[in-house]
């Protein structure tokens, strides 16, 4: 099994969405990631999952799921605002470059935006840096357009909480405040495991 992991993300002065001129080292083990609503954690997070994935079938999550992440799935990408308006004007579009160590050598992915043809809507797509398909000393191959065969799932917070819960807690939340009190942690914790 090849030892792979991503090293970093780094935006250009060209910014991609609000990021640019920024290197995101990743740690070893964990890295986190916080900070305040609309600057861009989901964007990051979702071009570090983007670049690698397993769609292999005897490869699956416990939901019978491949280990693989789209950005498209994660945020969404305006067609006219981030690719056809640039393109038009001929200004090039920004592409982020995520860095990998893959058995202690290094391959460039750059998440280069691109339309699909059959409907209006753009993507991102990891291509080798320089554009090849890149082969290990070991002989791993990672195709020109390919993902890193790294499983990768995106959990978000959005994620931790069924959709089909989130109606009821805010509906049980709204009556205690209706009646002028808040519920004890006791209850609270009822209220929110309600099924």
């Amino acid at each position: 099994m090849p030892s792979i992991r991503l090293k970093s993300l780094r935006f250009d002065q060209l910014r991609f969405r609000k990021l640019g001129d920024l290197t995101i080292t990743l740690a070893e083990r964990l890295t986190l990631i916080a900070g305040h609503n609309g600057i861009g954690k989901s964007t990051i997070l979702g071009l570090c999952a983007n670049g690698s994935g397993l769609r292999d079938a005897d490869f699956q999550s416990y939901l019978n799921r491949a280990f693989v992440a789209n950005l498209n799935d994660i945020v969404h990408l305006d067609y006219v605002r981030e690719f056809e308006e640039p393109t038009s004007s001929a200004i090039e579009l920004p592409s982020p470059v995520l860095q990998y160590e893959i058995n202690d050598e290094i391959l460039f992915k750059r998440c280069a935006l691109t339309r699909r043809t059959e409907r209006r809507e753009v993507r991102v797509v990891p291509r080798n840096d320089p554009h090849a398909p890149w082969i290990s000393q070991d002989g791993l191959q990672v195709g020109q357009d390919a993902k890193v065969p790294l499983p990768t799932i995106y959990l978000g917070m959005t994620r931790m909480l069924p959709i089909g819960e989130e109606r009821a807690i805010q509906v049980g939340l709204a009556r205690h405040l209706m009646k002028g009190s808040m519920p004890r942690t006791r209850n609270l914790y009822a209220i929110l495991s309600m099924r």
